[in-house]
């Protein structure tokens, strides 16, 4: 598999069995796909084809292994977090009311809460999300990086 073209591929996330592995193959800044490998078969199946050429920035299984969360500019400019489901067609973007590009993104162990960093405007801001209630929760305050002098 990872020798068959050009391309980088990277491995994200296993399965919460164990039996998958969710795998990023990068062609270029703004071209990336993203599949989901079974470890017994080798076969491996695209998570959301798309059209066109799209950017991938990472993705992580739920914890149910029913979907992935991912982020993808498909169908915009910047970056969105978004879901997938595997065994249904529920494809749902659940950082729409953010205009900016998301960049990082982790699920909690007992997979109910999803945290998310945006970069809004040259800042870096820490998102949550309940994904049970899917509501957004409100960050604890961090402290901010003391200033440096150049």
């Amino acid at each position: 598999m990872a020798g068959d073209d050009a391309a980088a591929w990277y491995p994200l996330d296993w399965s919460p069995d164990d039996r998958k592995l969710l795998v990023l193959k990068c062609v270029s800044a703004g071209e990336a796909y993203l599949y989901v490998v079974d470890l017994a078969t080798g076969q491996k199946r695209e998570v959301d084809p798309a059209p066109g050429p799209v950017a991938i920035g990472g993705a992580r299984f739920s914890r149910d292994g029913q979907g992935v969360y991912l982020l993808s500019d498909r169908d915009g400019e910047f970056r969105k977090l978004r879901y997938v489901g595997f065994f249904n067609a529920d494809k749902s973007v659940l950082s729409e009311h953010i205009p900016w590009d998301i960049e990082e993104l982790a699920i909690s162990r007992d997979g109910r809460h999803l945290a998310f960093v945006s970069n809004e405007n040259g800042s870096s801001r820490l998102n949550l999300l309940d994904l049970r209630a899917h509501q957004d929760m409100t960050a604890p305050a961090l402290p901010r990086p003391a200033s440096s002098i150049i």
